[in-house]
């Protein structure tokens, strides 16, 4: 075999072997398909990482239940307030038109403004003296 056939292998074997392991074993009742379906029911928060520059420091951030049109719980981390105070005090996940998202703390006030990033998640642009970025975990 050459290379080429060789790496074609590999990563095809790579790919079914990572399919193969998100797939849950199947039953004869279709059990595993009803709990699932069931899990996503009781927890539908989105978990996110917020980090600062290098990944020194991050916490978890999760995005709970719909308020309203663009609204949902935020649930910031305990170690989310270590890396910026203000975050420990931020209770609402705001999505703007613009595909920014706001977290705002009690008061209605943005406490940190996230911006779409170049790859798959948020970049800060407020307030301009942190930055942090956001991902789905």
């Amino acid at each position: 075999m050459n290379l080429l056939s060789i790496g074609m292998v590999a990563g095809l074997a790579a790919t079914l072997g990572v399919a193969a392991m998100k797939q849950p074993p199947a039953a004869s009742d279709g059990a595993p398909a009803k709990m699932a379906e069931a899990s996503a029911v009781r927890n539908p928060d989105t978990v996110f990482r917020l980090e600062t520059p290098g990944g020194r420091a991050s916490c978890i951030v999760r995005k709970g239940r719909t308020l309203s049109d663009g609204r949902s719980v935020l649930l910031p981390g305990p170690r989310c307030a270590e890396i910026f105070a203000p975050l420990g005090q931020a209770t609402v996940w705001r999505t703007g038109d613009d595909a920014t998202v706001d977290f705002v703390g009690k008061g209605g006030q943005t406490l940190v403004r996230f911006a779409l990033a170049d790859g798959a998640g948020y970049e800060s642009v407020r307030p301009r003296s942190r930055i942090f970025s956001l991902t789905a975990e």
